[in-house]
């Protein structure tokens, strides 16, 4: 298909391109982390406890459920080789197979699926531990942020904006000075919850992506209908 030149020599098709991705800059906005965390309870209120049905049967990873939409959530140490359990069925719990504490837990969803918030309460074996909160957004983006342990319970939360999801949440504990890592001080994990599960490939695109999409095929629809007129223009 050819299409007849514009002034300055620039094809329909170019300037099409041009305004579109200037008007997209325009219609865009501001850029700002994708990625919020919570240092206390209620920042963030997923909608789905995650329940575990494995009877106290100790394995590398455990699998469980959301309670509404039924999405498997998996749990693994992705810093240890080290076995969990969870020591009753219902609400989430996981702590080690020997009683023994551990010192890192990955949390995340069956294939295809992501989520937008999350919630969990790490119980430690004493207060003043620093551990890191990690996050793989569903573009491969990777986020994180430290928190310091109560005399207890140190809950935390994390919520994802501007169209962006979560692929996985880790929990890891590291020593403040130099970043060495602990082990065996978180006691369990407990009381985690999920929200805003969906496959990740059914999730509608953010509404400025959507914009860009309409402005660019709008341009170009444009500018390859004037560049036709032009040409039966020249022709007659």
């Amino acid at each position: 298909m050819s299409f007849a030149s514009t002034r300055g020599g620039r094809s329909p098709l170019v300037a099409a391109a041009t305004a579109a991705l200037a008007l997209s800059a325009l219609l865009a906005p501001s850029a700002k982390a994708d990625i919020i965390f919570y240092g206390t309870p209620g920042g963030v209120q997923p909608e789905e406890n995650v329940l575990l049905s494995n009877n106290g049967i100790a394995a590398m990873s455990l699998t469980g459920t959301t309670n509404q939409t039924g999405t498997q959530v998996i749990f693994t140490q992705p810093r240890d080789a080290e076995m969990i359990v969870s020591p009753s069925s219902g609400q989430s719990r996981i702590a080690s197979q020997d009683g023994v504490a551990f010192s890192s837990l990955r949390t995340t969803l069956a294939t295809g699926f992501s989520f937008t918030e999350f919630e969990a309460n790490p119980v430690f074996t004493t207060g003043g531990i620093t551990f890191t909160v990690g996050v793989r957004e569903i573009d491969g983006t990777l986020s994180q942020t430290s928190f310091v342990s109560g005399n207890g319970q140190s809950y935390f939360g994390i919520e994802a904006i501007n169209g962006q999801r979560m692929e996985w949440v880790d929990i890891n504990v590291q020593n403040p000075v130099g970043g060495t890592a602990l082990s065996n001080v978180i006691q369990d994990v407990r009381q985690i919850r999920i929200g805003g599960v969906a496959r990740t490939a059914d999730v509608v695109p953010e509404p400025g992506a959507v914009a860009f999409g309409v402005v660019m095929g709008g341009g170009l629809l444009g500018m390859m209908a004037r560049g036709r007129r032009r040409k039966g223009v020249a022709a007659a």
